[in-house]
């Protein structure tokens, strides 16, 4: 068994109205066992002038939501930014980089 590191970027368009939710997937050369996903980094902005920030939101859905099959890993990435208005109404968008912690046979 050894331990493998792979860092994925997750893209999210600029988009209003709503929690973003993305997936991601990528492989590695050996069978994965187990896989965690960390935060690596991001960057988020809102499009078109400027905005208080209110409340940002990352989420590496993982558990359950991160799937194995054989060496490939996929899951999926959340992403919220909302100005003080409480709702997602301005649009927003970015990246996330998931770096993925994994065991292979």
């Amino acid at each position: 068994m050894a331990i493998e590191f792979k860092t994925v970027r997750v893209e999210f368009d600029q988009t209003q109205g709503m929690l973003q939710t993305e997936p991601f997937s990528t492989n590695f050369d050996k069978d994965v066992v187990k896989a965690k996903g960390v935060l690596n980094g991001f960057s988020v902005k809102f499009s078109g002038g400027d905005h208080p920030l209110h409340h940002l939101q990352i989420n590496i859905l993982d558990g359950d939501h991160i799937k194995i099959q054989g060496g490939n890993v996929s899951g999926k990435v959340q992403l919220g930014l909302r100005d003080h208005s409480g709702v997602y109404d301005d649009r927003y968008g970015g990246w996330v980089d998931v770096a993925l912690i994994v065991e292979t046979k």
